[in-house]
């Protein structure tokens, strides 16, 4: 998961764009896959070919079905990512290597036997769907509105609600992962219980086409994120199923970091849930995760120092604020860095007057137990602050042993049933 963060509107890490462009093969949307290519690749393999190059394997294994596992290994100055996807008569391997500016510079296909699939995570028996419907809807300022699903129990309200604000990246309301829909799991299982849930496409993932590099330069934190939980705050007023009086926010990763913030614009929701939210400052984590992932094989090599080192510069930069008016970097633009810089979310967090919970899994990589003391040393004496801590719990509170990974997130799982009881 990002590199590990991807703010806005690029995912970071080779594994993501491997994906991603997979998945765009799929859809026969090749002239956004050749987007990918460094100038090489793109002028020996232009969208036509590409979708010629498609369609002749799917005439030779069948139809795409489903992407099965993604690896990826050092191969000298290249990182290959294996994309293990399953067609209707045959495994494929897409093998797509990219170069040391993660530009993709090489692709290739090669059948492979698929071992027996794993079985699926039954559904968790806190999900009882005859105790509640899901609504789609639609909400948000003009010209910018938003598809999200309200989740409601079913029998007399009014009922409380909860509102989930996605981390980093340009979410659906469901914020999938892989095989994974922790808001989704979440949503369910509050609402089997008596809690309605509102949940809805990240901005930057609902209006991607609008975003050029021209607005991104301008768009800020506000823009970004906190404006789309005052218009959902505004529906849930307006709507009879809704207890007005009893609106919790709940902010996962990057949306929990940003919880105090925007607290300070809706002074009138009921209380806050902080999900592995990161404390401390955004840039030391980029680094941290970029290094972890960068030491899983045991080493750190020469291409993936250089990335790190890069992006210590990049970061450096920002801090500094040199960017560019019009520069995107890192995946953002001048002012959501310069939003993030002078943001403390310590300080803000200490004038939050709200009943406040904070969930941490023991196994996150992403976000550590770190940041969760620093939440605890800030708030330290306050009775209407919990903190709740779980063994073998990973970034999207879901059960692993070991040492977490990226691949962890191509396991379908659920939410722990311990996160969803101690959120009611």
């Amino acid at each position: 998961m990002k590199f590990l963060v991807a703010l806005l509107l690029v995912s970071q890490t080779p594994q993501e764009v491997a994906e991603k462009f997979v998945n765009l093969l799929k859809e026969e949307k090749f002239s956004e896959a050749d987007d990918y290519f460094n100038s090489q690749m793109a002028s020996a393999l232009p969208s036509y070919k590409l979708k010629e190059v498609w369609k002749s394997i799917i005439n030779q294994y069948g139809e795409f079905e489903k992407i099965v596992n993604i690896r990826s290994q050092r191969e000298g100055t290249y990182l290959s990512v294996y994309v293990t996807s399953k067609f209707e008569n045959s495994g494929v391997n897409i093998k797509v290597v990219f170069d040391k500016d993660d530009k993709i510079a090489g692709l290739w296909f090669q059948p492979v036997i698929l071992l027996e699939e794993p079985e699926k995570s039954e559904k968790p028996s806190y999900i009882k769907p005859e105790k509640y419907r899901e609504i789609k809807v639609k909400f948000g300022k003009k010209g910018w509105e938003l598809n999200g699903i309200l989740s409601v129990p079913k029998g007399k309200g009014p009922f409380p609600c909860v509102i989930l604000i996605h981390g980093s990246g340009p979410h659906d309301y469901d914020e999938t992962i892989g095989p994974n829909k922790p808001f989704r799991d979440i949503a369910q299982g509050l609402s089997s219980n008596g809690i309605a849930v509102l949940r809805y496409n990240k901005r930057t993932l609902e209006h991607k086409n609008k975003f050029t590099p021209e607005l991104l330069s301008k768009t800020g934190i506000y823009d970004a994120i906190i404006e789309d939980v005052i218009y959902a705050c505004e529906f849930l007023k307006n709507r009879k199923e809704i207890d007005s009086e009893n609106i919790f926010l709940l902010g996962h990763s990057l949306g929990g970091y940003l919880l105090p913030e925007i607290a300070k614009y809706l002074k009138d929701v009921k209380g806050l849930i902080f999900l592995a939210a990161n404390s401390g400052s955004l840039f030391d984590l980029m680094i941290e995760q970029t290094e972890y992932i960068a030491k899983l094989d045991g080493k750190i090599d020469k291409t993936e120092k250089e990335q790190i080192e890069k992006l210590k510069k990049q970061i450096e930069r920002i801090k500094k604020g040199e960017i560019g008016e019009e520069e995107i970097i890192l995946g953002a633009g001048k002012k959501f860095w310069n939003d993030l810089v002078n943001y403390n979310s310590l300080e803000t967090v200490k004038n939050i007057d709200k009943p406040m919970l904070f969930l941490q899994g023991k196994r996150d990589y992403q976000v550590t137990l770190k940041d969760f003391s620093l939440w605890e040393e800030t708030l330290k004496g306050r009775k209407d602050v919990t903190f709740k801590l779980y063994p073998d719990l990973n970034h999207l509170f879901m059960k692993g042993k070991g040492k977490s990974t990226p691949s962890e997130y191509r396991v379908p799982g659920y939410v722990g049933k311990q996160v969803i009881q101690d959120i009611i």
